[in-house]
């Protein structure tokens, strides 16, 4: 299985047998320009601009959105209902949290997450190989809390992602007070960048 980070909250995810899911497309207009997408599946945590750029994903790709379970092609998933802030959603909405899983590995994304997670939906986490965590502030968790959160979940790696980049073209954080408090196996990808799980 192969992961590559197009940028901010977008992943593609590619499994051993070829199936392509695409993961929150964020649109050009938040900085990042990349080639369309081809998917099999796409996965949107919320219809926020910079997490639904559906005209970015080429193909015919079945869509999974808010709380639920699905399957296709050897991959299922389920979608846990969350809020984009501390407010229950009071102020920027809902989001859903997916739980991925594929090739005998299990791997969440967390989408905008804007607080910690209620004890039943952590439980609903557990066990996670891959934890896709946005940390960047003003929007979702913080560094310091996203650390937290994801010590908290304990996945084998966590990847830190919606931060402050070179491409980027609204305020957030770096990535760097998450990475500066994390205290679980953490790994800081580049733009572009894709690796084997």
């Amino acid at each position: 299985m192969k992961l590559t980070w197009i940028g901010h909250a977008t992943f593609l995810l590619e499994t051993d047998s070829g199936v392509r899911i695409v993961m929150d497309p964020v649109d050009e207009e938040s900085g990042f320009s990349y080639s369309p997408l081809s998917a099999d599946i796409l996965t949107l945590s919320h219809r926020h601009h910079d997490h639904a750029a559906t005209e970015r994903v080429t193909g015919e790709p079945v869509l999974w959105e808010g709380e639920g379970t699905w399957s296709h092609r050897g991959v299922t998933a389920s979608g846990i209902s969350t809020f984009h802030d501390e407010k229950e959603g009071a102020l920027r909405g809902t989001n859903t949290v997916f739980v991925l899983e594929a090739d005998g590995k299990r791997l969440a994304h967390l989408g905008d997450l804007g607080h910690p997670l209620g004890e039943e939906a952590l439980s609903k986490l557990k066990p996670l190989d891959v934890l896709l965590i946005p940390c960047g502030g003003t929007y979702t968790l913080d560094g310091v809390a996203a650390a937290k959160e994801a010590d908290r979940i304990g996945a084998k790696l966590t990847i830190p992602m919606h931060y402050k980049t070179e491409s980027l073209r609204f305020p957030l954080a770096t990535v760097d007070p998450f990475s500066d408090h994390v205290q679980t196996a953490c790994r800081v990808l580049s733009v572009g960048e894709t690796i084997l799980l």
